[in-house]
């Protein structure tokens, strides 16, 4: 008779911990004077603008949905498709670009949806957009097939972090037209920092059941800013955490692009989705190599899940990098040099 009471009560402990979370309202952040002149300054010197003749699109998917994205250079070369992780814009990764470019690759980015500047929540426009992470993967295919129209050498799609769990999503459900598909840390199974994983996960489930997926987890909430940028130890996500000066000198000056924490649907969407990519077949019948790559100490993804993953996969292979940690592209440029070296051969290996 103590068990069904036991978890009764633990159900309504839970319901209560999901409830508490951060202020609900997204009021943008007011930046003051002093910080406005501070960003401009940091954009103005370690900023590099798009590449050269950098063209607009938007793709739509869905109902009336929409997702923006960019590409430059010729269109008869190999492309990369660059999906940025969570709360990450397009403009943010432009040093990535650069390199592809300059080596006469053609290079393209997308904001996934509730980011940058696609579709977006009326109502909580810094939450992100869906809980459902089958609408992320119908957003990808969308996005892979409007970019194969408009280019003719091998395609390959990096995705990082979220953006890798969407691309992987996407190749699972869909037929891709890719050569090649990179996941930089696929975010398919997540830490939840301070609070034990069992509990957190009870927690995010249990507040979406209750109709509250809508609210942000706990200890979450609207975008702030955090500068000067933290030490290595408080950051955990970087080697070199200056560098996400350019997202928070950013965001100052785009307060539209601004994204919040991650609300208790999105939590349990992903974790339904990781589960479903760890167990179904619909991997089995990707047909394109895919690689990929997992940080020595990421603090963020949990370690050790992308090998079961990974063996559903005709042609899958687990490059882990070490001495990084789960924000790939800010670390220092000798130790994911391993990365562009691989993408490298996998373009060589689709002009074939």
């Amino acid at each position: 008779m103590m068990k069904p009471i036991l978890l009764t009560a633990l159900t309504a402990v839970l319901a209560l911990l999901a409830l508490w979370s951060a202020p609900q309202k997204d009021a943008a952040y007011q930046p003051t004077a002093e910080e406005i002149a501070t960003a401009q300054a940091y954009l103005a010197e370690h900023l590099i603008p798009l590449p050269m003749a950098w063209e607009w699109h938007e793709t739509q998917f869905g109902n009336k949905a929409h997702i923006r994205w960019g590409v430059s250079g010729p269109d008869d070369a190999p492309t990369l498709l660059y999906i940025p992780g969570y709360t990450n814009t397009i403009e943010m990764y432009t040093a990535f670009y650069d390199r592809w470019w300059k080596a006469g690759y053609r290079v393209a980015a997308a904001d996934l949806p509730g980011q940058g500047g696609s579709v977006r929540r009326v109502a909580f426009p810094q939450r992100a957009w869906s809980s459902d992470f089958g609408d992320y993967g119908d957003a990808v295919a969308a996005l892979v097939n409007d970019v194969r129209t408009k280019t003719k050498g091998p395609l390959i799609l990096v995705g990082e972090s979220f953006g890798g769990h969407a691309a992987l999503r996407a190749a699972a459900d869909h037929d891709l037209p890719l050569d090649a598909l990179v996941l930089l840390v696929p975010a398919l199974e997540v830490t939840a920092g301070d609070f034990p994983r069992a509990l957190a996960l009870g927690m995010t489930g249990t507040a979406t059941s209750l109709g509250y997926g809508h609210r942000y987890a706990p200890g979450q909430g609207p975008w702030r800013l955090h500068w000067p940028v933290p030490s290595q130890e408080e950051y955990g996500c970087a080697t070199r955490p200056d560098r996400v000066r350019l997202k928070e000198a950013f965001f100052v000056l785009n307060k539209d692009f601004h994204v919040g924490g991650p609300t208790h649907g999105w939590l349990a969407g992903l974790e339904r989705s990781g589960k479903r990519l760890a167990t179904d077949n619909t991997l089995s019948d990707i047909s394109f190599p895919v690689r990929i790559i997992e940080a020595e100490n990421d603090r963020i993804v949990l370690p050790g899940r992308f090998g079961p993953t990974c063996e559903k996969m005709r042609d899958c292979e687990v490059i882990p990098l070490p001495d990084t940690e789960h924000c790939l592209l800010f670390e220092a440029d000798d130790r994911v040099a391993p990365i562009f070296t691989m993408v490298e051969g996998l373009i060589e290996e689709g002009a074939e």
